[in-house]
């Protein structure tokens, strides 16, 4: 009885080392990582193996034969035209043009997870997976350049990519695809490609921007261009966009009192109230109207109004200027004809003249009731401070 006991022992613990070495020899299961249908095998146009298919694993390997294929096309159907037959896509003569999905599946116990892929189907005389070129050809007229230029062969299917660049002094005008315009566009993408195409960039002149200011409005030869350079630099204003400052357009009165507040440093004043039904707390020049009231530069057009969005004229700005310096006391010789006797901007017209701060519209004239502009303002301001 020991001996049959022993020899069932032994015979049991042979099967279990059987069992165990033949779980740990058990191969793991590739993955599809990825799928491919390779064009360069496709031998004709009338039907049969147009294309040689492949999955691979992690490792580079070919699982084929371990992947179960499907193919649907744009609808999502699985077409009975366009099939996998011995290891190639095979598509007949009437197939329906268009793209085609590959999917590569894992078999159960045989491989793991799925990988797509997608590929062209057109119909000519007889259905067929495209390898056709198509020409595109790119040009870009005076002020600019278009990348890549010239002409270029797209495989079908394929998408290509133009980006559009102007040089300095010019922008894009306009991009025609196939001669019809698509605006000043700076990049373009031709999407699957199945014909020729034509690109244009048209590009047209636009101002020099000044490289110290950065204003395509001002140049150095302006009267005013050291005088927008202090006033930008030192936070006095800036421009009314990026690229321009707008030297000739006029100034409001709620303009002309904040430049000269920050001149003055924007200083903060809470000795006097605000006495205006104009001038809200909330406004941009509140402070600047505060600082004017204070230190007499204007009381305003009333005892309770600013009028802060009226133009401003030139006898308010010199007047404002000669105030805030302390209204000191000078004499010019003047061959103004347009100054009126005892007026209240005379003495101030005076000291302008006197400093080099104005020398008048021309050698008769001062305009003093014309609006006063941005390069005016700012470089009576800049001739004050220097």
């Amino acid at each position: 009885m020991k001996r049959i006991v022993s020899l069932l022992l032994a015979l049991m613990t042979v099967c279990s080392m059987a069992v165990f070495s033949a779980g740990a020899a058990e191969e793991e299961l590739p993955t599809v990582v990825s799928v491919k249908v390779d064009l360069a095998g496709w031998p004709g146009m009338y039907g049969g193996t147009v294309a040689v298919v492949y999955a691979y694993d992690a490792d580079g390997n070919d699982i084929f034969s371990k992947v179960d294929w499907s193919i649907t096309d744009e609808e999502g159907q699985e077409p009975s035209e366009v099939y996998i037959l011995n290891k190639g896509v095979w598509v007949d003569p009437d197939a329906k043009p268009g793209y085609y999905t590959l999917k590569g599946t894992g078999r159960d116990g045989r491989a793991l997870g799925e990988a797509y892929t997608t590929f062209p189907v057109l119909q000519g005389s007889g259905g067929y997976i495209s390898r056709e070129k198509h020409a595109i050809t790119a040009k870009a007229g005076v002020g600019g350049s278009i990348s890549p230029n010239g002409t270029r062969s797209i495989t079908n299917g394929n998408n290509q990519n133009y980006t559009i660049t102007a040089n300095n002094g010019y922008k894009i005008a306009d991009v025609l695809v196939d001669g019809k315009s698509i605006g000043a566009v700076a990049s373009y993408k031709f999407v699957k490609v199945q014909t020729a195409h034509t690109i244009e960039a048209r590009f047209a002149t636009a101002p020099m921007k000044d490289p110290d200011t950065g204003f395509s409005d001002i140049a150095k030869s302006d009267y005013f261009y050291d005088a927008v350079k202090w006033a930008v630099g030192s936070k006095v204003t800036s421009g009314l966009t990026e690229t321009t400052f707008g030297p000739q357009e006029t100034c409001t009165r709620a303009q002309a009192v904040t430049f000269l507040w920050r001149a003055a440093g924007s200083p903060q004043t809470n000795s006097v109230d605000n006495p205006f039904t104009d001038v809200k707390r909330s406004d941009y020049y509140y402070q600047a109207v505060l600082w004017a009231v204070a230190n007499n530069v204007t009381n305003g057009v009333s005892a309770t109004s600013f009028d802060p969005n009226v133009t401003v004229q030139r006898d308010q700005v010199v007047t404002f200027l000669w105030r805030a310096s302390g209204k000191p006391a000078a004499k010019a010789d003047l061959a103004f004809s347009d100054l009126a006797d005892g007026a209240f901007y005379a003495d101030a017209v005076q000291w302008a003249v006197a400093h080099g701060i104005t020398t008048g519209t021309s050698s008769t004239t001062f305009t003093p009731a014309g609006g006063c502009t941005r390069a005016q303002i700012v470089t009576f301001l800049y001739r004050s401070k220097n």
